[in-house]
C-alpha cells in the first residue's frame, strides 16, 4: 500500500542519515599548560628488538613438543604471542656445503 511504502521511505531515509554522521575526527579542548619547545619536548626512548637465536637441534625440538618460540605455550592456528620478536637462526657453515655458502 501507498502508506506503508511512505513509511518504508521515512525508515530508510533516518537509517541512511544517521549511518551518514560521523564523529569529530578532532577536539576543541584547550591545552593547560602551553605547547613544549624543542628543549623541553620529551622524546621516546630507542628500544632495541628482542633477538633471540636458536641452534638447528633447539629449533626442531621446539617444533616436536609443538611449543611456541617466544615462551613454553602450546603453539596452534589461533595462537597470537602478546609481543613482536625477531628469530634468528644460527647454522655452522660446517654444516653448509660449498653450493648452499654461495647462496648465503
Amino acid at each position: 500500500t501507498l502508506i506503508a511504502a511512505v513509511g518504508l521511505a521515512k525508515l530508510y531515509k533516518i537509517k541512511i542519515s544517521v549511518a551518514n554522521k560521523r564523529p569529530p575526527m578532532f577536539s576543541y579542548r584547550r591545552r593547560s599548560s602551553p605547547a613544549p619547545t624543542d628543549g623541553t619536548r620529551r622524546r621516546m626512548p630507542i628500544t632495541t628488538p628482542v633477538t633471540r637465536k636458536f641452534s638447528p637441534a633447539k629449533i626442531e625440538d621446539r617444533r616436536k613438543k609443538e611449543l611456541c618460540f617466544h615462551g613454553d605455550k602450546k603453539f596452534g592456528p589461533r595462537h597470537l604471542c602478546k609481543n613482536l620478536f625477531i628469530l634468528e637462526a644460527c647454522y655452522p657453515k660446517a654444516e653448509l656445503g660449498e653450493e648452499e655458502l654461495e647462496d648465503v
